[in-house]
């Protein structure tokens, strides 16, 4: 035994648990390959990946086990790895398909294989078996230059190696003890089981005639006949599967001429959520490429916050389910689901979905329109709105002491108004510049004493004069979490917003209370900043929409000042933050408005 058979033994004997789930994955890896070098022409992104996939998954087999080589077997309807059982066929059926069309007995894979190696091996075992014909595989691996995958045939080796050994002697043993017949099958059956065609048409034509010269006529004749019925067999099956083949063409062309038609975007992927398919008007949506998209995960790939995704929830299992999982904003959900089909193979199996995108386009144009229009009329109202305020505090500046306490009051009332309304077109700002990703952050090392209080003390004027209590307490802090990282403007911002709403739903008598402390082992590495109220709380079905754009939840009897922008920019400006926003409330028990921003020295 050479040393590394004596290691492949070695290596057989010791495949781990930890081995043969990477070596099934493997199997399965070079099985897929294998199949979409079938499916699509040299050089197409899907396949591409699959093979790169693959020597990563024979790459973490051999270093993870330290094997020098593994060899793959199909053996009696059972798949071995270095001699270990991995599973039936149906493991790796399109793998078993290969093996048993080109008598493929093993693959034996040595570590450090290439891509082109896997890409050649691929290439000769995806051909047809009628263009491939008496192809020596193991032959043209070796002259395309792979020598780090072989194939083997057992059954091949084993007749030459039988045929190679000399003939034993004849001579006569005596033996006391009669020996057991090894096979039950009569001589006569096993002899004409292994004998080829050729000898057993020779055996029959020297049965029956004895001059050599006949016997040599008619075998020849024989032979003719044979050859001319299968080749007769042959053109036959070939010419059907030429009319196969061009229907399908065909039909392919037809289809494709009646998608473009469409003039919509279309993806196909396969059971998996996998991207197959990708037309030019797909690719203008979705903002990226086929090439880019082919073969990765559709959920991975999009923007779910831009585009919409639709995968069947039976996907890969035996039974087709009509059910659709979308994922994307809401707003869009059910325009989408009306343009969305489930893809089925012959069975009825759920394959994948096809997706028709206009209707998330239009939303997104619309929405486009209706941000461009809100920019534009507030920027329109800034500047008119500056020259008010300006004109308000030159008379207060230069006629207070002639005006009556009328005049005053009238003055004061126009002010607050003119701030209130300036607000309220810098909150606008502020959400048409998140809508468009272009609010400017600056982030960095901040306190968080500093925050809460400049919040509080800006807001304590106005909640007193509407008989509130207004308090903070960063007393729970500890010397690791004293400062965020965090852009200081925008983090006032996100408190301020907050405490405003806070004051509004809370009626005289009650009481604020704005408070930070560390995450905990609930959320290490961030601050928790909590602004809690006694006011009016809010219904639980109610929770999640009061962050939407344009959204106000108002107690009955109640008028609510605003647009409803405040909690949505504040849930943006967290988000930009890499922190979260939620609320915990009862009716008639206050709410507690929680976010987190990260530790300045986790960051």
């Amino acid at each position: 035994m050479t040393p590394l058979e004596r290691s492949i033994e070695q290596e057989s004997r010791g495949a781990s648990r930890e081995a043969l789930p990477l070596a099934k994955t493997a199997l399965q890896s070079l099985g897929q390959a294998v199949k979409l070098r079938a499916l699509y022409n040299p050089g197409h992104p899907v396949p591409t990946i699959a093979l790169q996939e693959c020597r990563k998954c024979l790459a973490e087999l051999f270093a993870r086990t330290q094997w020098r080589q593994a060899s793959f077997a199909l053996t009696e309807g059972r798949w071995l790895v270095n001699g270990a059982p991995l599973g039936e066929t149906h493991l790796c059926e399109n793998l078993a398909a290969v093996f048993q069309g080109r008598l493929f007995d093993s693959v034996d894979i040595l570590a450090g294989v290439q891509s082109y190696e896997l890409e050649s091996f691929c290439e000769l075992a995806a051909a047809p078996l009628s263009r491939s014909g008496g192809v020596d595989v193991g032959n043209a691996l070796r002259q395309k230059g792979v020598v780090r995958i072989r194939v083997e045939s057992l059954r091949y080796s084993r007749s030459r190696a039988e045929e190679a050994q000399p003939q034993p002697q004849a001579r006569t043993v005596q033996s006391p003890v009669p020996q057991r017949p090894r096979s039950q099958k009569p001589p006569a059956v096993e002899r004409a089981e292994a004998a080829t065609f050729s000898s057993l048409l020779k055996g029959l034509v020297e049965g029956a005639v004895s001059d050599p010269q006949e016997q040599a006529r008619i075998y020849g004749q024989a032979v003719k006949t044979v050859k001319q019925a299968l080749e007769q067999r042959v053109a036959e099956q070939t010419r059907l599967l030429k009319e196969e083949s061009q229907r399908i063409l065909a039909e392919r062309q037809r289809t494709e001429q009646v998608l473009d038609a469409l003039g919509e975007g279309k993806v196909v992927v396969d059971s998996e959520g996998r991207v197959l398919m990708m037309d030019p008007a797909a690719e203008k949506i979705v903002g990226k490429r086929l090439a880019d998209l082919a073969g990765k995960p559709i959920q991975d790939s999009i923007n779910s916050g831009e585009q919409m995704i639709s995968l069947s929830l039976g996907s890969g299992s035996d039974s087709a389910d009509a059910k659709v999982d979308v994922m994307g904003i809401d707003e869009v959900t059910e325009a989408f689901r009306s343009s969305m089909a489930i893809l089925h193979n012959e069975e009825g199996r759920v394959v994948g979905t096809y997706g028709v995108l206009p209707s998330a386009a239009k939303y997104k144009e619309a929405a486009k329109l209706q941000e461009d229009f809100i920019s534009q009329v507030t920027h329109e109202l800034k500047a008119p709105l500056a020259s008010i305020c300006s004109a308000l505090e030159l008379v207060e500046r230069l006629a207070s002491s002639k005006l009556g306490a009328d005049e005053k009051r009238f003055l004061d009332i126009t002010k607050r108004n003119s701030l209130k309304l300036g607000k309220l077109i810098d909150e606008m700002l502020d959400f048409s510049k998140l809508q468009a990703g272009q609010m400017p952050m600056r982030p960095g090392p901040t306190e968080v004493s500093g925050l809460v209080q400049e919040a509080v003390e800006g807001l304590r004027p106005w909640a007193s004069t509407r008989g509130l209590r207004l308090d903070y307490s960063v007393q729970a802090l500890d010397e690791a979490s004293r400062k965020v990282l965090a852009d200081p403007k925008r983090a006032v911002q996100i408190l301020t917003n907050l405490v405003a709403n806070a004051i509004k739903s809370t009626s005289a008598g009650g009481s604020i209370t704005v408070s930070a402390s560390p995450g905990g082992a609930e959320r290490p590495g961030f601050v928790v900043f909590c602004v809690q109220d006694t006011g009016a709380g809010i219904a639980k079905e109610d929770q999640e929409r009061i962050f939407q754009k344009f959204v106000q939840v108002v107690p009955h009897g109640q008028r609510r000042e605003g647009v409803g922008l405040g909690l949505s920019i504040v849930k943006d400006l967290v988000s930009l933050h890499k922190g979260e926003l939620w609320v915990e409330s009862e009716p008639g028990k206050g709410a507690a408005f929680r976010f987190t921003l990260p530790v300045a020295s986790a960051a």
